[in-house]
């Protein structure tokens, strides 16, 4: 599936403006309201005929208003999680997550440091409605973080990315 970047057209980081200009040139594109139809009754004709000759033609075009339709949906789902910093903050981490764990299932992942828990910071979220997360983070060079959900450690991964480029850190439980 494309990413909500993908499905506005934009950069990841991009600007919220650019996000909003964004949505609103692709809303207007795929609206459902905006979808073209036959301009006169004659042609209204001309594809009922044209559906009834053919018999999958009327598929097609009920496929295609199904496909515009889903696509509107994806359009406006992107919008509302990207416009909010803290959605797009969470998505932009789960898609560094998922983007570690297929390079670490395919084998490759460059691992910059091994580093242990122990020296990482410790940090709890809390969240009345889902209860408290426990987050590890660790200073990377490019001056952003690491960082790596101890539910994720509990599960057995051990490669955290820096949110802000292209390394990763495996976390080792002890000291080494």
């Amino acid at each position: 599936m494309a990413s909500h970047y993908e499905a506005l057209d934009v950069h990841p980081k991009s600007s919220l403006e650019e996000i909003r200009r964004a949505y609103h040139r692709a809303a207007r594109q795929h609206h459902p309201d905006k979808r073209s139809a036959p301009a006169a009754a004659d042609d209204d004709a001309a594809v009922v005929e044209t559906r009834v000759e053919t018999g999958t033609e009327a598929t097609i075009v009920a496929d295609g208003a199904i496909a515009s339709d889903h696509r509107f949906l994806r359009i406006q789902e992107a919008y509302e999680t990207l416009r909010d910093a803290e959605k797009r903050a969470q998505y932009d981490n789960k898609i560094a997550q998922e983007e570690v764990l297929r390079k670490r299932d395919g084998e490759d992942v460059r691992i910059a440091d091994e580093v242990s828990v122990a020296d990482m910071t410790k940090e709890v979220l809390h969240d009345d409605e889902n209860g408290d997360e426990v987050i590890y983070s660790h200073q990377c060079r490019c001056g952003d973080v690491y960082e790596i959900a101890e539910d994720e450690l509990l599960d057995g991964v051990d490669v955290a990315p820096c949110n802000g480029c292209s390394l990763n850190i495996r976390v080792v439980m002890q000291t080494p």
